[in-house]
């Protein structure tokens, strides 16, 4: 750890390619990624990348059926409309606010949450 902390510093994962890393991104890209991926994005911890699931998550809605505040503003009155986070009940996912709001609701978290989190018994 040394050795690494030593030869980079400070490491921004978007703007670097090493070999470890691109031999990593080709094995996820061959295995769990085969047929639908194309690309890799590490972060640097569990927070970041949960907060980096929903917006990309939100950038394929986006992308697949417009943009979410155009289709929220057109939606009727009479007609509700929700966007829900899957979590697990229990669940952490991080301290950062999107990865709060991506667990239930606890001491740490529901005065800040969004209205994501619906208890499904």
């Amino acid at each position: 750890m040394g050795y690494a902390a030593a030869r980079f510093g400070h490491v921004m994962f978007p703007e670097n390619v090493y070999e470890p890393a691109l031999a990593c991104a080709e094995l996820l890209l061959d295995g769990v990624g085969k047929g639908w991926a194309s690309r890799v994005y590490f972060s640097d911890n569990g927070s970041t990348a949960i907060e980096i699931a929903l917006k990309m998550a939100f950038r394929k809605f986006s992308v697949d059926h417009g943009n979410l505040s155009d289709i929220l503003s057109n939606i009727e009155d009479d007609k509700k409309a929700e966007l829900m986070v899957l979590a697990l009940q229990g669940s952490y996912h991080g301290d950062t606010l999107g990865a709060m709001e991506a667990q239930s609701p606890s001491a740490y978290t529901s005065f800040l949450q969004q209205p994501w989190y619906l208890y499904l018994a």
